[in-house]
């Protein structure tokens, strides 16, 4: 599902971008790569939740870079709205429980 919206969004600005002045191309190439450059900042309550499960294990902390869930690192998933996180837990939930229904029973 999560997928699809990405899809359907990356079809419509391919439609938006098929319109622009090769300058305005130009323009918006520098601003994508502007904000690949940039690092993406966790919200202060993601940041809370971060801290307090690090020191809940004890160890080395993980790197906010680590694989997380939906293939995304921590990182990514926690500047996702709570929508977007929504969606991709529930893709999980729905895809594990199509695997426990066709597992032989």
């Amino acid at each position: 599902m999560l997928q699809e919206i990405t899809l359907s969004r990356v079809e419509g600005i391919m439609q938006v971008i098929k319109r622009l002045t090769p300058s305005e191309v130009s323009e918006l190439a520098q601003r994508l790569n502007a904000m690949q450059a940039r690092d993406f900042a966790l919200s202060p309550e993601a940041d809370e939740f971060w801290r307090k499960q690090v020191e809940a294990q004890g160890g080395p902390p993980p790197s906010l870079d680590d694989p997380f869930i939906g293939g995304l690192t921590v990182r990514h998933y926690f500047v996702l709205s709570e929508s977007e996180q929504a969606a991709i837990w529930d893709r999980l939930y729905v895809e594990e429980l199509d695997k426990l229904e066709k597992e032989p029973g």
